[in-house]
């Protein structure tokens, strides 16, 4: 069966395999763009529930936990996040928590999370200033024949090379600039240029707070029109953009 990827926005993707559907940083409520709910999301029936970090735009303000709560269906963090929701009292279904680092085996998937480094960020409202926003990480998540490369925010760092040296990723979906990542675009481009340039994965899909202007990725592609990046396609940012990998 071919994967699927689609983008709902910001950094939801929903990732569609023969054995599983997974939800990666699932964000609906006040979600600029996204024009489902939750009630959408649920009749999409996700099997797992994946974040990658606790800030608002990727913990969902508390999307994320709803949606697995009421799926029934698995939650997958990192170690922190996952304290927090226990902590809190606010899991009611399965979960699974990942040191940054780690690789692990779980429902017929490889997930390994990585370190990635947090760009400057703005301030966090006040009402999800206590989920932890750190470790930021990474998932490579190997499923059904499918590597993937799922990235909340990030700067580039050498953890690109690692992921590079052991992996053939197939599709990638980066950040490429937005509300959560305090640079500058022209910093956002030379950042995502050097991860492509690395990775080098077949399919990449660029992700982040939707403007329907699209100045970054008008801009990225202006500032790449020369580059060829090898084997690599990368799709147009829109939300609702899927893709089918054979």
């Amino acid at each position: 069966m071919p994967a699927k990827i689609k983008w709902i926005g910001n950094a939801f993707f929903f990732l569609q395999t023969e054995g599983h559907r997974l939800f990666v940083d699932p964000w609906i409520r006040d979600n600029t763009g996204v024009t489902a709910t939750i009630e959408d999301a649920l009749d999409w029936a996700p099997t797992h529930v994946l974040v990658s970090h606790g800030h608002p735009g990727h913990y969902g303000r508390g999307d994320s936990v709803e949606l697995a709560n009421r799926a029934h269906v698995p939650y997958i963090s990192n170690t922190s996040v996952i304290g927090y929701v226990l902590d809190k009292k606010l899991l009611k279904t399965s979960y699974l928590g990942i040191a940054a680092g780690s690789k692990v085996y779980y429902d017929g998937m490889e997930i390994q999370m990585l370190p990635i480094v947090h760009p400057p960020e703005p301030e966090i409202a006040s009402a999800w200033a206590d989920v932890p926003g750190t470790p930021n990480c990474a998932f490579v998540i190997k499923t059904d024949g499918y590597t993937f490369l799922h990235v909340g925010d990030t700067m580039y760092s050498e953890v690109y090379e690692k992921i590079a040296a052991e992996n053939k990723i197939d599709a990638a979906m980066l950040p490429l600039w937005g509300r959560g990542m305090g640079f500058p675009k022209e910093q956002a481009i030379d950042n995502i240029t050097k991860i492509l340039d690395v990775v080098k994965p077949k399919h990449v899909l660029l992700h982040n707070r939707w403007d329907p202007a699209r100045p970054a990725y008008s801009a990225f592609v202006e500032a790449t029109k020369d580059i060829t990046f090898e084997n690599t396609v990368i799709y147009p940012q829109q939300i609702g953009c899927e893709i089918v990998l054979k």
